[in-house]
């Protein structure tokens, strides 16, 4: 480009391109990371939401906040920032930084261990920054504590601590329907979950390996042993720690 130029235009461009060599562009890259906010529209821990169970499945959220003193169906639990390496891109590890860094948080919250959360209607729900707030530098998980009732989110009580087992209808976690889907047990239901077994396994169970580890397992801690069924945790729970066969007898309700 410079050999097009006369000799003064040539030394302009050349003393432009000193000014934005190295160091500059090094200086640049400081004040751009400087600018950048990892939290960049990020909610506040305690802040309620009136979510319905279609927005939970949503990448991000953005709707007001509501009064917690009023009707809500999820709290912010937690707001984990993600390590600078880890792309948006690679949900399943953003899905096990939040299960590690929010489970934790629910189970004090519900006064109970991870093994009885499994049991119980209470669940995790995790959302992401918008196109807009990754823009700006948003880093962050936002971590959700929901309840299930079949296909819809209930109000979450006053009161979240589930107590002891056996659990209340309105904490107990129940089926509903052909798919299956949890529902606390005060809704309408057909299973209820008897039980959670750790599993003590090395590799994560292909289906098959699931299925006869609930064989093995369930009969023996349901009411109905001739008609069970049975859950069991995901891959990315699994890489967590959380490692477990829900059994579940029949129910006439």
């Amino acid at each position: 480009m410079t050999s097009r130029l006369a000799l003064g235009a040539a030394t302009v461009a050349l003393l432009a391109t000193t000014l934005t060599g190295p160091a500059s562009t090094a200086a640049a890259a400081s004040r751009a990371a400087a600018a950048a906010d990892p939290l960049a529209g990020a909610p506040t821990v305690g802040q309620c939401s009136d979510m319905s169970r279609r927005e939970l499945q949503r990448n991000s959220f953005t709707e007001a906040p509501v009064d917690c003193a009023g009707p809500n169906t999820a709290e912010v639990v937690a707001v984990p920032v993600l390590p600078d390496k880890v792309s948006y891109k690679r949900i399943g590890r953003i899905t096990r930084i939040a299960m590690k860094a929010c489970m934790p948080v629910i189970e004090d919250r519900l006064g109970t261990s991870t093994l009885r959360v499994r049991i119980t209607a209470y669940s995790l729900g995790f959302f992401l920054p918008t196109t807009s707030q990754r823009a700006a530098g948003a880093r962050w998980v936002r971590c959700d504590l929901v309840r299930y009732g079949g296909g819809r989110l209930l109000p979450l009580p006053e009161t979240l601590a589930v107590g002891t087992f056996p659990f209340s209808d309105t904490a107990a976690r129940c089926l509903v329907g052909r798919k299956r889907f949890i529902t606390a047990c005060s809704e309408r239901h057909t299973y209820r979950a008897s039980s959670a077994v750790k599993v003590r396994a090395e590799r994560f169970p292909s289906r098959e390996g699931w299925l006869r580890l609930a064989a093995r397992a369930c009969p023996r801690r349901v009411s109905t042993p001739r008609s069970f069924w049975a859950t069991w945790s995901s891959k990315a729970a699994w890489s967590t720690g959380d490692r477990a066969i829900v059994c579940y007898s029949r129910t006439r309700r």
